[in-house]
């Protein structure tokens, strides 16, 4: 759980939110690093801004941060700043502990925004172990839970919609990651993608 709040120093929980760079969706991803880790970016549709497929290449991602670097200050650092620039941080300074690094490199591309990614990610948690201290009362909202359907033929999201007797509407506002030619044009989604439904129609 705790990793989860990640997400929040990457884009606020915003699911579409995009940088200049060219990373997408609410985990932050480069299109070649998300499909690295499974997810299709692509003419049909961008996993990216899906937050919970996204999620799941985000944990694959930080495993493999954690199996090179060894800590997982350095491995959610990594999120960031990528594997590379670490290894070189940790060589450099010869150390692998994170204040150490945040405190004295300053090589490449660990520039503000890497030196205060963790600092950050510290503070969230620092935040959510008692939030009305900073917020006051808070209501929680229910917790959502995804359903996937792969498909198993080439069909458009008005067949599927006819189909499985769900509101057009609906569905297309559980799939905002696929693009505007499947949402509006009715391009049809090739068999083998995935795309959610309610889950009542499980």
């Amino acid at each position: 759980p705790d990793l989860a709040n990640m997400a929040f120093v990457e884009s606020m929980f915003i699911w579409d939110v995009q940088s200049k760079v060219g990373a997408a969706g609410m985990w932050q991803f480069m299109p070649k690093t998300a499909m690295t880790y499974g997810l299709r970016v692509d003419k049909y549709v961008d996993e990216r801004l899906e937050p919970f497929l996204a999620a799941r290449a985000a944990t694959r991602l930080l495993k493999h941060n954690y199996e090179v670097l060894g800590t997982w200050p350095l491995a959610i650092n990594a999120y960031n700043s990528g594997r590379g620039s670490l290894l070189k941080a940790v060589e450099t300074v010869g150390s692998k502990s994170i204040a150490e690094i945040i405190l004295n490199y300053r090589g490449g591309i660990y520039g503000f925004a890497s030196r205060n990614f963790y600092p950050s990610f510290l503070a969230i948690l620092r935040i959510q172990e008692n939030p009305e201290k900073y917020f006051g009362p808070l209501a929680q909202e229910e917790a959502e839970y995804p359903n996937y359907l792969e498909l198993k033929k080439d069909q458009s999201l008005q067949e599927i919609s006819k189909e499985l007797h769900i509101p057009l509407k609906q569905l297309k506002e559980l799939n905002r990651h696929y693009k505007a030619n499947v949402l509006e044009k009715g391009l049809p989604i090739p068999a083998g993608y995935r795309i959610r439904i309610p889950i009542k129609s499980s």
